[in-house]
């Protein structure tokens, strides 16, 4: 072998040795990088799965929550037409009543408006506040239709009867009244609105928590 030929063969070998060193290099380095992004593709999915069940649980929390508000806001409903029932039975009870009671009932009535009446004048006379005008002594009274025809006349002669030291004289509206019961009660420009709907709508702010808890008594444990 010359010289020329040793130095080449030299020559190849270190470049083959030197080839089969970087093929090497560079195959550990596509094995560690395929490993790295193996191990991240790994933890991603586990990101991306974990972030998926939280927002999946996050969905079912909202869908409960909701449906209990829905199932509140359906029992509260439930419970207020409920009272609103008792409420109104009890207004269809009162018209029911026998007419002695029901007459009773609109003498109690009348009295009530008119003593409140004279207490009202008596008050601005007080005070100064009706100076210049007379005290009105005839009052109007106006009842509903079916009321009008079974109680006017008597309501005027026993409410006058139990109001002997009152000046004022009862005249009946020939014009029934757009009301259900009870009665409208006017004198001068003054209106004391005694029907049978909107007295019970005055009393239901005092009466409506005893009447829900008759109606939904507390379960006791």
């Amino acid at each position: 072998m010359t010289g020329l030929s040793k130095i080449t063969d030299k020559i190849l070998g270190e470049a083959r040795k030197d080839a089969e060193e970087r093929l090497s290099t560079a195959e550990a380095e596509c094995q560690r990088i395929s490993s790295e992004y193996a191990e991240k593709a790994k933890q991603i999915r586990a990101e991306l799965d974990a972030a998926a069940r939280r927002e999946a649980e996050e969905i079912l929390s909202r869908a409960r929550s909701g449906e209990a508000m829905t199932s509140r806001d359906t029992v509260l409903k439930a419970k207020g037409m409920m009272i609103d029932a008792a409420f109104d039975k009890a207004r269809e009870e009162i018209l029911q009543l026998p007419d002695e009671k029901y007459l009773e009932l609109l003498v109690s009535m009348l009295v009530s408006a008119s003593r409140t009446k004279t207490e009202d004048e008596r008050i601005r006379r007080e005070y100064g506040d009706d100076e210049g005008e007379e005290n009105v002594t005839q009052c109007t009274v106006c009842l509903s239709s079916r009321d009008l025809q079974r109680h006017g006349s008597k309501l005027l002669s026993e409410a006058s009867a139990r109001l002997t030291d009152c000046p004022d004289a009862f005249v009946l509206c020939d014009t029934p009244a757009a009301i259900d019961g009870g009665l409208i009660f006017r004198y001068g420009n003054i209106e004391i609105n005694c029907s049978l709907s909107t007295v019970i709508g005055q009393l239901r702010p005092t009466l409506e928590a005893r009447v829900s808890k008759t109606l939904f008594p507390e379960k006791r444990s």
